[in-house]
C-alpha cells in the first residue's frame, strides 16, 4: 500500500508541475504587449530583470547579473548596453512598450536605438498601478539576485578559509561532514528565522477587534500553522475550519497542533469538503503553497 501511495504522490506532483508550466498568469484584460525592466546594484554587482507581458499574460522573465569589478565600462552604461544587445538579438519578439524605472540620458540613447528597430515602440516610465506594481516586483527580484551573489561570494570565502584551516590541522577525512554540518546549521537558522518573520506578517491579517471570526485552512502547512499560532499568541479571537486532504489526511496534523494551543477547531473530513464550503461562512482562507515563482504564480499539489 505504501508503494502505491508513493507512486500516486509522485504522479500527482509531476502532473501539477506540468499544469503549472502550461498555465499562464492573467494580469488584466486589454493589456498591451510590454516589457517591465527592473534593476538593482551595489558596489560589486548589478542585476537586471525583465518581465515579459504578452496578450495580458506574464509569459516569461529574463534575468542577468554582472560583476561590476570585472567591467571596464561604468556601471551606468552597463544597463543600457545590455538592453541594446538583448533587443538586438530578439527583434522578432519586441513588445509595444518597454517600461523603465526612470527616463534619463542613458535611456534616451536606448530609446533612439529601439526606434531604429521599430518606429512604433514606446519607452516610458510606469504610469498605472499595475505597471508600478510589476516594476516593484522586477526591482525586488533584481535585489534578491544581487544579495544571492554576495552570499555566494561569502560562502566561497568561508569555504576557502575553512579548507585552509583543515589542511593545516590535517583533518581532511572529516572535511565533508564538517562542511555539511556547518551549512546545515546555517540554513536551518535562516529557515527558522524566515518562518518566524512570515508568521508575524501573516498574523497582521487578523483583526484585533473583540468579535470572533472564522478562518478556513486546507491540508497542512507549517507556515500556515505558524501564522495561526502567532495570531493566538497575540490574543486574536478566531475559530478554524480545518479541512483534511486525501490520501495522507495531512489536515489532521494542523488540527492537532491548533488544539494543543487551545485554538477552537472544527475538523472536516475530505469527503465533506463541498458541504463545508457551502455550510460555513468564513472571513479568511489561508493555505500553503509548495512553490511561488518570482512573478507571483503559485504551484501547489493540494486540493
Amino acid at each position: 500500500g505504501q508503494k502505491f501511495e508513493l507512486a500516486a504522490f509522485w504522479r500527482d506532483k509531476l502532473e501539477d508541475i506540468d499544469h503549472a508550466t502550461d498555465r499562464q498568469h492573467v494580469l488584466m484584460s486589454h493589456e498591451e504587449n510590454k516589457d517591465i525592466v527592473g534593476f538593482f546594484n551595489n558596489e560589486k554587482y548589478m542585476a537586471m530583470v525583465i518581465i515579459h507581458i504578452r496578450e495580458s499574460r506574464i509569459i516569461n522573465k529574463s534575468s542577468f547579473t554582472f560583476d561590476l569589478r570585472e567591467k571596464l565600462i561604468q556601471k551606468k552604461e552597463i544597463l543600457n548596453s545590455i538592453l541594446e544587445q538583448y533587443y538586438q538579438n530578439f527583434k522578432s519578439q519586441l513588445p509595444d512598450i518597454v517600461i523603465i524605472p526612470e527616463m534619463n540620458k542613458r535611456f534616451r540613447i536606448l530609446y533612439a536605438f529601439l526606434k531604429d528597430i521599430n518606429e512604433e515602440i514606446q519607452l516610458k516610465t510606469p504610469s498605472s498601478e499595475n505597471e508600478i506594481s510589476l516594476l516593484r516586483i522586477a526591482n525586488k527580484n533584481a535585489k534578491v539576485m544581487v544579495e544571492q551573489q554576495v552570499q555566494m561570494e561569502e560562502i566561497k570565502m568561508n569555504d576557502a578559509e575553512f579548507r585552509e584551516k583543515l589542511l593545516k590541522e590535517s583533518i581532511i577525512p572529516n572535511y565533508i561532514s564538517d562542511i555539511i554540518e556547518k551549512y546545515k546549521n546555517l540554513y536551518n537558522e535562516l529557515l527558522q528565522n524566515s518562518k518566524k518573520r512570515i508568521a508575524e506578517i501573516g498574523a497582521r491579517r487578523f483583526p484585533s477587534s473583540g468579535q470572533k471570526f472564522n478562518v478556513m485552512t486546507h491540508c497542512h502547512s507549517s507556515l500556515v500553522t505558524g501564522i495561526l499560532l502567532e495570531a493566538k499568541r497575540q490574543g486574536k479571537d478566531f475559530k478554524v475550519i480545518n479541512t483534511e486532504t486525501q490520501p495522507r489526511l495531512q489536515g489532521r496534523k494542523t488540527a492537532k497542533k491548533l488544539l494543543n494551543a487551545n485554538i477552537e477547531v472544527i475538523h472536516v473530513v475530505d469527503s465533506a469538503m463541498r458541504w463545508a464550503v457551502r455550510h460555513y461562512q468564513v472571513n479568511m482562507i489561508i493555505i500553503g503553497a509548495d512553490s511561488i515563482t518570482s512573478e507571483g504564480t503559485i504551484i501547489n499539489k493540494i486540493g
